[in-house]
């Protein structure tokens, strides 16, 4: 739009009446345009991850480092080192102790050993499972502190 804004701007035989026009309906295109490009953004993360789910398909049961970018009551997600793929650990692949979530910290704290899972920690993870229709990669454990 603000090109062709400046090449009507350039343009010696543009009427003043048309760019007129064009800068009352400026507002409507720009509620258009931005919406138009959210739309595209929201296609260009979900065909991030389906490629990221396909490239990880044949990797189940290998094991990756990575580091733990967020705790919830759900479980943990975690982005690969080496990959740059994020993909999830549920509290029921936690299977060497009983841990509890604790949101006032953000970790995830086992009751007998007091492991703590947290934002920022590093951790060794194996590929469980690819959930091709969500494009979801399932991790546990292997390793971590």
């Amino acid at each position: 739009m603000v090109h062709r804004l400046l090449k009507a701007a350039i343009d010696r035989e543009h009427h003043e009446k048309k760019q007129e026009s064009i800068t009352d309906r400026l507002p409507e295109i720009a509620v258009h345009t931005s919406s138009r490009e959210r739309i595209a953004e929201e296609a260009e993360r979900e065909i991030e991850r389906i490629k990221k789910a396909q490239f990880m398909a044949d990797k189940i049961g290998q094991e990756f480092a990575g580091t733990i970018i967020s705790v919830n009551s759900r479980g943990l997600f975690v982005e690969l080192t080496d990959h740059y793929v994020e993909g999830f650990v549920p509290f029921t692949a936690l299977i060497d102790d009983r841990y509890r979530f604790s949101e006032k910290t953000h970790s995830i704290i086992g009751s007998r050993r007091q492991t703590r899972f947290r934002p920022g920690s590093r951790i060794s993870v194996l590929l469980d499972n690819v959930d091709m229709e969500n494009a979801r990669l399932l991790f546990s454990v292997v390793s971590g502190r």
